[in-house]
């Protein structure tokens, strides 16, 4: 639970933006920290226990500092803190599974490094997927019931995104850079690629960043230069009420390379707040991470067939998962077949597992990289 004492507090960050300067280099390489200092294992709780054995919990521990966000600016610009919590989305397929906003899902791959913090966009996108990438991690965001005017910092593609974000029938797919056997990878998918190289005019650099975490895009512009996509279907079941199966948790935390992080639950706003060390993982509003589910996939990693420095997910198979929903964890299982299947959630009784109508963060966590965390 959220410590005692805790108030919303909520900043603001300016965007300001710049012509465009797509000539640079593009990102294809590897994606290590420079010259921020990064979150690392001994920061937060530890996480030694693996996604399938039985759900193991730790004392979630009080976040330090002035509850309201003031103090000494940490990572995000502000000081630790609970930060005030995004609207819920509209609806739509990938939020509740409904009809609702019936439009192509717009992907965006999204920097998570010190010099990419806050982020822009991340409060609005239906699903954020995390994976690992060299070392640390870095965010798949997808848009659909709701537009952003301002996502980013826009980063490169992995092979890890190809069967990934297949599911969503011709996704509208922003990225920035690629090695050349990625690039292949994805215009070989039922992806639609709108990355900068391709159409440039949806892309702007933002004078506030550093190059190369200054890439800024919007879904409005995407969808105008994004032809050939269709309609997601829901790739999660949704429900009401809760799920006799789960445990009462106060949150999860994960590691990811040297990127650690909690989701913690808040019953007031009944949500899952994230918090990066003791700070909230703001936007650049000043508003935190705040989904409603949170789901963690045992997932193994295999060097990329594109560069074998990069780990790829394997999210085609089975494994492990557990399913953060109203405050509880249901242990179970994930399973898919093909890139253009969605995921099925199971109970260790076998029986389907629904998240609540909602924003949903989805981690492919290497095994032995999440721990529940006790209220």
């Amino acid at each position: 639970m959220v410590a005692a004492g805790m108030v919303v507090a909520c900043g603001t960050a300016s965007d300001r933006v710049s012509a465009p300067d797509l000539t640079t280099p593009a990102d294809a390489g590897t994606d290590q920290p420079t010259s921020k200092p990064q979150p690392t294992a001994t920061s937060g709780p530890t996480t030694d226990a693996t996604l399938t054995s039985a759900p193991t919990t730790a004392p979630v521990e009080a976040d330090a500092g002035a509850a309201d966000g003031s103090g000494a600016d940490g990572p995000f610009g502000r000081g630790p803190g609970r930060g005030s919590v995004a609207p819920a989305p509209p609806a739509g397929p990938l939020v509740d599974g409904t009809t609702g906003q019936a439009r192509a899902a717009v992907a965006v791959k999204i920097d998570n490094i010190a010099e990419a913090w806050p982020q822009a966009g991340i409060n609005q996108a239906d699903i954020t997927f995390e994976l690992l990438v060299e070392g640390v991690s870095r965010f798949a965001a997808v848009f659909s019931s709701e537009d952003a005017g301002l996502i980013g910092p826009v980063r490169s593609a992995r092979t890890s995104d190809v069967n990934l974000l297949s599911m969503l029938n011709r996704p509208c797919f922003a990225f920035s850079g690629g090695n050349a056997a990625v690039v292949q990878a994805v215009d070989a998918a039922p992806l639609v690629d709108v990355s900068a190289e391709v159409t440039s005019s949806a892309y702007f650099r933002s004078d506030d960043r550093v190059i190369p975490h200054n890439l800024m895009t919007s879904s409005a512009g995407l969808r105008a230069v994004c032809e050939g996509s269709g309609t997601p279907s829901p790739i999660f079941a949704y429900g009401g009420g809760p799920d006799p199966r789960g445990v009462e948790v106060g949150g999860v935390a994960l590691r990811l390379g040297a990127s650690t992080s909690r989701f913690v639950w808040d019953p007031p706003a009944a949500r899952w707040l994230r918090f990066v060390d003791d700070f909230a993982q703001v936007d650049t509003a000043g508003v935190q991470v705040s989904p409603a589910n949170v789901v963690v996939l045992d997932t193994g990693y295999l060097p990329s067939p594109a560069d074998n420095r990069s780990p790829e997910a394997q999210s085609l198979g089975s494994g492990g998962a557990w399913v953060l929903v109203d405050g509880l964890a249901v242990s179970g299982t994930w399973q898919r077949s093909s890139p253009t299947e969605p995921y099925r959630l199971l109970g260790e009784d076998g029986a389907p597992i629904t998240l609540r109508p909602g924003r949903t963060w989805v981690v492919l966590a290497p095994s032995g990289t999440a721990q529940l965390l006790g209220r």
